[in-house]
């Protein structure tokens, strides 16, 4: 029964060991691609936000123009209201498009180049403004016209086109990776589910196995158990047999009667309570045995007196530990012994 206990035990351990090793190898998986599909998600919002910036940027230039040819053509200084607006715009768009940068939202190249063809153009706009405020509406004009070539609003759309473009092609493949990374998770998870239940289905099938094996050696022992009874009680000498730690299990009926014993009263029965000087008949005749002591050969046996009566109290040592105590009455057959003589 204990190999059958240690094997139930053992199966039960693998099995669970088992499955703590697919779900840990699943967590880290699922992790992995959890953290893989993040960065794309974050490359690809990054990417929307550069693409959204940039949009505004150029919108807001053309505001900053129109403002400008409104403020040239009437000289109202109020005209110049949606100038200064675009001019915010403008810089709050530059450095988000730096941020996007930062992030790896778009390409730092492209984005440096836009930066460059913005601000000139910006720039542009204030020199005329100021030439305006300070040598007249005529002044302004002529440098318009005749001012150093600078940036463009059609430059300006054209670094946005190819910027955009270029990022609507890498939103597509990080898209495409993003879709993958979910269904690998996906995939991951069904695998380690699948790979846990088929696990504890054979672990089930190995407790039940396991339980069916130890219900049968419960069954042979108790048949064993039975058939000890049976042996024992039909000897008429007091018998008893000790486990290894000292605990009376099993006896027979004349036993009980010379160890003044109930075993449904008073529990079990142990060594130190046969020895003790509370039970003297019980001490009188197993003590010379030493049953407190390792035997020193495979049977022991002595004779002991007692209440005028003679004894041969003998003890066989078993295999597993534990001991068969007998005590047999040879008074009468010492006295026949005796009147032979």
């Amino acid at each position: 029964m204990p190999r059958a206990v240690r094997s139930s035990r053992s199966a039960g351990l693998i099995v669970g060991l088992t499955i703590a090793v697919l779900i840990a190898a699943g967590a880290m998986l699922a992790i992995g691609h959890s953290h893989s599909a993040a960065k794309q998600q974050r490359l690809v919002v990054g990417s929307y936000e550069a693409m959204a910036q940039m949009r505004e940027v150029v919108s807001a230039i053309q505001d900053a123009e129109l403002s400008q040819w409104r403020f040239l053509a009437a000289g109202d200084v109020g005209a110049l209201q949606p100038y200064e607006r675009a001019r915010l715009r403008i810089e709050t768009g530059l450095r988000g498009l730096d941020g996007a940068m930062l992030s790896g939202g778009g390409s730092a190249s492209q984005i440096g180049e836009f930066r460059t063809l913005a601000n000139d153009r910006l720039e542009q706009l204030g020199a005329i403004i100021a030439a305006h405020e300070l040598y007249g509406r005529e002044a302004a004009l002529a440098m318009t016209r005749t001012g150093p070539s600078r940036a463009t609003i059609e430059d300006i759309r054209r670094s946005s086109d190819v910027f955009i473009d270029g990022q609507s092609f890498l939103l597509a493949r990080q898209l495409a990776m993003l879709r993958s990374e979910q269904k690998l998770a996906d995939v991951v998870a069904l695998l380690v589910m699948g790979g846990a239940f088929v696990c504890l289905v054979a672990g089930v099938a190995v407790i039940v196995s396991g339980a069916g094996r130890l219900e049968r050696t419960r069954a042979a022992l108790d048949a064993r158990s039975r058939l000890l009874q049976t042996t024992l009680e039909s000897l008429q000498d007091p018998i008893f047999v000790m486990d290894a730690e000292g605990i009376v299990v099993a006896w027979n009926v004349p036993f009980t009667r010379i160890a003044d014993w109930d075993p449904a009263l008073r529990g079990s029965l142990t060594r130190d309570q046969l020895l003790s000087e509370l039970s003297p008949i019980t001490r009188a005749m197993f003590g010379p045995l030493n049953l407190d002591v390792e035997a020193s050969a495979p049977s022991v046996t002595e004779r002991v007196t007692y209440d005028g009566r003679n004894y041969d109290v003998s003890r066989f040592e078993m295999a597993g530990g534990g001991a068969v105590v007998r005590c047999v009455d040879v008074t009468e057959k010492l006295r026949d012994d005796v009147a032979l003589w």
